[in-house]
């Protein structure tokens, strides 16, 4: 089973038109041997559109998605492509004061039963 689950801070926020890629800051550790690493993520459609509404640089997020994995001029890259994602920043820090504080891609819609 590939998933991942992380909460972390965002940094860089890049909209294109079909996805949006946001890197997230995770922290481990304590005091001086304390590391921060940044995962790169990716968002299509409907998350895609909340992201971008609600989602700022700063924003603190609980993201839930599976990673992949991508060759590219000979480099690997790895990266989350997320299923679900949660605001945790409160309403007052955030762009909208819109009650939509979380996004789940795993719509009944889209569901096949």
């Amino acid at each position: 089973m590939n998933i991942i689950t992380i909460v972390g801070n965002v940094g860089k926020i890049d909209q294109k038109d079909n996805f949006t890629k946001i890197s997230v800051a995770t922290t481990d550790g304590w005091g001086e041997n304390q590391k921060t690493n940044w995962h790169n993520c990716m968002v299509f459609k409907k998350t895609k559109e909340f992201v971008d509404s609600y989602i700022q640089k700063g924003s603190k997020v609980a993201i839930t998605g599976t990673i992949s994995y991508k060759e590219y001029e000979g480099k690997w890259y790895t990266s989350i492509l997320i299923n679900n994602l949660e605001n945790l920043t409160p309403r007052d820090n955030n762009k909208s004061n819109n009650n939509n504080n979380n996004y789940n891609n795993n719509n009944e819609e889209d569901m096949p039963f």
